[in-house]
């Protein structure tokens, strides 16, 4: 779940042997994990939701085009490579998902 158009941030979230990718346009990766986390937990039984880290997506919905880049200052930098796979599968084919390390 990302947003449909922008620049915001995103985390990486796993829970129950699953990976998730979300995004919100919010002020903090932490808040990113609190609005998401508890459902997360609850459809992995009650499991632990953990988040090995974070970044930013540039979405241009009229292009087709994603950019995921950056890094969380309190989790870390996120596997990008994991982040663009998921959005690939998400979106479809006909969008281009690119990945950087540059940037905050």
């Amino acid at each position: 779940m990302i947003e449909p158009d922008g620049v915001f941030k995103y985390v990486l979230l796993t829970c129950a042997g699953r990976t998730y990718v979300r995004g919100a346009d919010l002020e903090y990766h932490a808040d990113i994990v609190e609005a998401f986390g508890p459902a997360i937990a609850a459809a992995g039984g009650g499991a632990r939701v953990h988040c090995p880290g974070g970044g930013r997506m540039r979405v241009t919905a009229v292009d087709k085009r994603v950019l995921v880049y950056g890094y969380s200052k309190g989790f870390g930098r996120a596997d990008h490579g994991v982040t663009a796979a998921a959005l690939r599968r998400h979106l479809g084919a006909d969008w281009a998902v690119d990945t950087s390390n540059e940037g905050y």
